[in-house]
C-alpha cells in the first residue's frame, strides 16, 4: 500500500508504473506525495517464495541435463562473474558430457532467511547424487554430496535470478 495524494493519482500512478512496482495499491489521502516517502508494497510471500524455489529447482535441472542456457538464464546478468561463471560452466558440463558423469542436485531443503520486493537471501541444503562409470573398473559408482549455502536473489524484469551463492558448510 502507497499512500498518495488524491489529487493527481493518476501521475503518482504512472510514476509507480514507471518503477516496475507489482502488487501495490494507492491509496487517497490528504496531503502529498513525494518521491521520498517510504513505500508499501503488499506482497504474496508463499508465490514470492515458490518462484525462488522454482529458480533453484530449474537450475538443479538444468545441471542435470548440462544446458548452459537453461543454466544461465536463471543468474542475474548484473552479478558479479556472469561471464566468468557462464565460461566456467560450459567447460564443467563438457567435461562432465565427455567423462559421462551425471549430478541429480536435490535440495533437501530451503529457508527464507530475509526478503524485499527488490532483493531476497535463502539458507539451502542441496544433496548432489553423483553418478559415473570407474574409469578402471568400468563399474558404476554412486556418490553424495552434501552442502549447506546461502543464495541471494535479485528481482529482474519482475521474476527472481540468482545474484550469488556461497557454500557455508561442506
Amino acid at each position: 500500500m502507497v499512500l498518495a495524494d488524491e489529487s493527481n493519482l493518476y501521475k503518482q500512478q504512472l510514476k509507480f508504473d514507471e518503477k516496475a512496482l507489482e502488487n501495490y495499491y494507492l491509496l487517497g489521502g490528504t496531503g502529498s506525495l513525494s518521491d521520498n516517502v517510504e513505500q508499501f508494497v503488499v506482497m504474496d510471500l508463499d508465490k514470492e517464495f515458490a518462484d525462488m524455489k522454482g529458480v533453484l529447482n530449474n537450475l538443479a535441472e538444468a545441471v542435470k541435463l548440462k544446458d548452459i542456457e537453461m543454466y544461465m538464464a536463471e543468474i542475474d546478468p548484473s552479478a558479479p562473474g556472469y561471464k566468468d561463471t557462464r565460461d566456467v560452466y560450459t567447460e564443467v558440463f563438457a567435461a562432465l558430457t565427455e567423462e559421462q558423469v551425471n549430478i541429480e542436485a536435490i535440495y533437501e531443503s530451503i529457508d527464507m532467511m530475509s526478503m524485499t520486493t527488490k532483493e531476497a537471501k535463502v539458507k539451502a541444503v542441496e544433496n548432489d547424487k553423483i553418478t559415473y562409470k570407474d574409469p578402471e573398473t568400468g563399474e558404476d559408482v554412486a556418490e553424495e554430496e552434501l552442502y549447506t549455502m546461502t543464495v541471494t536473489f535479485k528481482k529482474v524484469n519482475g521474476k527472481w535470478k540468482i545474484y550469488e551463492s556461497e557454500i557455508i558448510e561442506e
